[in-house]
């Protein structure tokens, strides 16, 4: 990967952490409100695609064996397996937080 390429996906990933973060500090505001909800998942969801460099829609389980291939430390793979549990819990079974 030629430089000026690797600082662009950098720049990339950078926005879209800004993103998240944003999405989630709207989410506190606004007291999980359920399209809030799923907005910050997509976001989160897209994030981890680009983060981890992985091109397909994952399900829970195909998150952790990209988190353990990527080798991510035991407590982070934790709290994001957590975090989408949570978000699928949310969009397809209704769960209120």
């Amino acid at each position: 990967m030629d430089i000026e390429k690797k600082e662009g996906v950098e720049e990339q990933l950078v926005v879209l952490r800004k993103v998240v973060l944003e999405k989630l500090k709207s989410l506190k505001k606004k007291r999980f409100e359920d399209k809030d909800i799923e907005d910050f998942g997509l976001a989160f969801r897209v994030f981890l695609l680009k983060c981890l460099k992985i091109d397909y829609e994952f399900t829970d389980e195909e998150l952790v064996m990209e988190l353990d291939k990527k080798g991510v430390n035991k407590a982070l793979k934790e709290r994001i397996t957590k975090l989408t549990s949570l978000l699928s819990e949310v969009k397809y079974h209704g769960k209120k937080i």
